[in-house]
C-alpha cells in the first residue's frame, strides 16, 4: 500500500514539473498521497476525520496516524462504524474492541475487531458467550483453546463450515483420529486427515503415517460403496430395459430365419417335383421309341 501511495505521489509531482498529466490520478488520491510521504499529522487528522472522504482513504489516514488523541476521538465519535474499528485498533484500546466485537452492527467489523483483541478475558467471553456461531468460532481459533476448538467441532448444532475450519486448528492427534472414525459428517473426517497430514510432516512416524493412509483408504472405500449402491439401483433398471430389448430382438432374429428356411424348403421340394417329372418323361420316351 505505502508503494503505490509513494509512486502515485512521485506520478503527481512529475507531472506538475512538466506541465501535463501523465496519468489522470484523482484529486483525492494525491492529497492522501502527499500527506502520508510528508508525514503531515495535522493533514491527516483532518482527512481522516472528514465523512465526506472516501473509506479507503480514511483508513489509510489512520494508519499513519500517531496522535492518540485523534485517533480516540475517531473510534468514539465518527458515524462510520469500520473508520472507529480501525482507530480502537491503532489505539489497541482493548475495551472499545471488545464493544465493536460483540455489538457492531457489521459482521465484518466484529470479526476484525476480534483480530486486534489480545486480551484472554475478553476472547474466552466471547467464544463461550456469543449468539453467533462465526464470532465464538473466531474468538476461539484467536485464543487457541483447543478444549473450546474439539467441543466446537463435536457440537452439532454450530454451522457444518465453521466446525470444518475449527478442524484445522486442532493439534491434538488423538482427537483427530477420534473425528475420523467416528464423526458422521465426510467434510469433518476428511480436515481431520489433511491436519493430521500437517501435523505428520512436523514430526511423522512411519506407523503414524501408515494409520493415515490406512483410515484415507477406509474412508475412499465407504465413499466408492455409497456410490456402488446408487449406481447399482440404476443399472438394474438399465439391465432390465437391455434384457427385454435382447429378447425381442432375439425373437425378431428367429423369425426371420425361420421365414428363411420355410422358403428355402419350398424351394428344394418344388426344384424335386420338377427333376421327377421330367425324369418321368425323358422314360416315357425312350419306351416310346
Amino acid at each position: 500500500m505505502k508503494t503505490i501511495i509513494t509512486n502515485l505521489f512521485a506520478i503527481g509531482c512529475l507531472s506538475n514539473l512538466l506541465g501535463e498529466t501523465i496519468v489522470p490520478v484523482p484529486e483525492e488520491t494525491k492529497r492522501i498521497s502527499m500527506y502520508i510521504a510528508t508525514g503531515d499529522q495535522a493533514a491527516l487528522a483532518e482527512f481522516a476525520q472528514n465523512k465526506d472522504n472516501e473509506t479507503e482513504f480514511r483508513q489509510m489516514a489512520l494508519e499513519h496516524l500517531t496522535d492518540k488523541i485523534v485517533l480516540a476521538k475517531i473510534a468514539q465519535n465518527d458515524e462510520n462504524e469500520w473508520i472507529r474499528m480501525r482507530a480502537a485498533g491503532m489505539l489497541n484500546d482493548q475495551l472499545l474492541l471488545a464493544d465493536f466485537a460483540e455489538n457492531g452492527k457489521d459482521m465484518s467489523v466484529r470479526l476484525n475487531a476480534i483480530v486486534s483483541i489480545t486480551n484472554t478475558v475478553i476472547l474466552m467471553k466471547l467464544a463461550l458467550n456469543d449468539n453467533n456461531a462465526n464470532i465464538r468460532y473466531h474468538a476461539m481459533r484467536t485464543l487457541n483453546d483447543q478444549t473450546l476448538l474439539v467441543e466446537f467441532v463435536k457440537d452439532v448444532n454450530n454451522p457444518l463450515i465453521f466446525r470444518r475450519n475449527a478442524v484445522g486448528s486442532l493439534t491434538d492427534k488423538a482427537v483427530l483420529l477420534e473425528l475420523v472414525e467416528i464423526n458422521e459428517d465426510g467434510g469433518i473426517r476428511n480436515a481431520a486427515i489433511r491436519r493430521l497430514g500437517e501435523l505428520n510432516k512436523k514430526n511423522e512416524t512411519d506407523e503414524e503415517r501408515i494409520d493415515v493412509i490406512k483410515l484415507q483408504e477406509e474412508i475412499k472405500k465407504e465413499e466408492a460403496m455409497i456410490s456402488n449402491l446408487t449406481n447399482d439401483n440404476a443399472n438394474i433398471v438399465i439391465n432390465t430395459t437391455e434384457d427385454e430389448s435382447l429378447k425381442n430382438e432375439t425373437t425378431t432374429t428367429s423369425s426371420k430365419w425361420l421365414f428363411v428356411s420355410i422358403i428355402g424348403l419350398l424351394f428344394l421340394s418344388f426344384s424335386a417335383v420338377f427333376l421327377l417329372i421330367r425324369k418321368q418323361r425323358i422314360i416315357k420316351g425312350e419306351k416310346t421309341k
